[in-house]
């Protein structure tokens, strides 16, 4: 959703003609398609709403949290991908590995 924002939100700014707003979108539908999607849940919005080791924004800590549940109900390793530096800081500080900053 934050990419389709982006995305619009670029256009808006003129820095995307309608060829690149196509283009993104088609590339962000091919990334998506092999996505899986963690609804937001009571148990996520608890787990959000916990203590964080480092400070941390209200959708940013949605993401973490649904991250970390994912990491532990499915007993394996999450690559979380951002492109917002305080956003994977407090990733990384809670042991999730990053890319994309």
């Amino acid at each position: 959703m934050e990419a389709r924002r982006t995305i619009d939100r670029l256009r808006l700014g003129s820095a995307l003609d309608d060829e690149d707003v196509a283009a993104s979108r088609e590339q962000l539908d091919t990334i998506e398609s092999g996505l899986g999607f963690t609804p937001v849940t009571k148990t996520v919005l608890h787990r959000a709403s916990l203590p964080m080791a480092t400070a941390v924004r209200t959708l940013d800590a949605l993401h973490v949290a649904s991250a970390l549940l994912v990491q532990e109900r499915r007993g394996v390793a999450v690559l979380f991908a951002t492109h917002d530096r305080s956003q994977a800081t407090a990733a990384r500080a809670m042991g999730l590995r990053v890319i994309g900053t």
